[in-house]
């Protein structure tokens, strides 16, 4: 996790420099991949250190630290949207400092001496487990794609809050503005819904109902096109 920061960083201010837009796309890709393999072991920690009765606010707490970061990203791009190099700074600086408290906050105990097992003979190659079967084992599928798909339809809309503030609903350049206040909006809503679900999830012992209903309601949400403002009422011009 240590190492997937600190290769992140660099990469994250070279995107403040990038002058190309397929030098921004390479860049981005390399972060996205380089930010993905610091969060695998992370996530392994879930099932090794929470104990099952409490996984569902620890989950909870995960799930709300990935979408918080998304609605803050977009909050600082529209607070620094006039310095984009300042604000590829900041970013960069972040995973760094987030995988270094970890090293100090939630240490790893020592298991160098812990006696380990012999290798099995029998045990395939490292890389056939990457090949999970979907026969023998259907619920990894299921979740692997219920999480893409969710977090495809969410990124994609709030990746692209100030263009459809901007060009569909025609705020135009005050766009940026407005910005700030549907992440501010976003940001309460995630964390009303967050929170007690993982509580809750834990008291009835229960996952799969929560993430049924909760992708069924943003399903929802997602559908419906937000009016443009031409179709709005005609409040006055300070509103917007």
């Amino acid at each position: 996790m240590l190492g997937g920061g600190l290769l992140a960083a660099p990469v994250l201010w070279a995107m403040g420099w990038a002058q190309s837009l397929p030098l921004l796309a390479l860049l981005y890709l390399a972060s996205e991949f380089i930010l993905s393999a610091a969060q695998g072991p992370l996530a392994a920690t879930l099932p090794d250190r929470v104990p099952a009765e409490r996984r569902g606010r620890v989950s909870a707490a995960l799930g709300l630290g990935i979408m918080l970061g998304s609605v803050a990203g977009t909050l600082l791009g529209s607070v620094a949207s006039d310095d984009v190099r300042l604000a590829y700074l900041v970013i960069g600086c972040i995973p760094v400092a987030l995988a270094s408290s970890r090293l100090f906050v939630a240490p790893d105990p020592d298991n160098r001496s812990a006696v380990r097992p012999l290798p099995d003979p029998a045990r395939p190659p490292w890389w056939r487990t990457f090949l999970v079967s979907p026969k023998d084992h259907p619920d990894f599928w299921w979740v692997l794609g219920s999480r893409s798909l969710t977090y495809t339809g969410f990124f994609m809309i709030h990746g692209y809050s100030l263009y459809l503030l901007g060009d569909h609903i025609g705020l135009g350049d005050s766009a940026v503005d407005m910005v700030p206040i549907v992440a501010g909006i976003a940001a309460l809503c995630i964390c009303l819904a967050t929170v007690p679900a993982g509580i809750v999830s834990d008291r009835v012992g229960r996952r799969k109902v929560f993430v049924c209903v909760a992708s069924v309601t943003m399903a929802a949400g997602l559908l419906v096109p937000p009016p443009r403002r031409s179709s709005l009422p005609r409040w006055p011009a300070r509103w917007w």
